[in-house]
């Protein structure tokens, strides 16, 4: 890989760490966080999402997870919050890639 495309790559990356933090921001601040906040059991849950960029960031196989409904559910309303700001793009969510996993 060149220096070119390692920038290239490199400030991709950059661009989706600020898109995601403020796909986050503008999901906590929206009437769907608003709901979620009344839910004592959903309130002690805390999600992020992250953009990846096809071709910017390594891949990974995709896995199977089963996740517990209130997190499921977290997902679903974080998806449509993002939705409209996503219509550009083929965006899919994806199982954790994290350490968490």
């Amino acid at each position: 890989m060149g220096a070119w495309q390692f920038t290239n790559k490199l400030e991709g990356m950059f661009k989706d760490i600020d898109l995601s933090r403020d796909f986050m921001t503008s999901f906590r601040q929206s009437k769907q966080s608003d709901q979620l906040a009344k839910s004592e059991q959903l309130r002690s849950i805390e999600m992020n999402m992250h953009v990846l960029t096809q071709g910017y960031w390594p891949t990974y196989p995709p896995i199977e997870v089963a996740l517990p409904p209130e997190i499921s559910s977290l997902q679903v309303r974080l998806h449509k919050c993002t939705a409209v700001a996503c219509s550009q793009r083929n965006a899919e969510r994806l199982a954790p890639c994290g350490p968490g996993q």
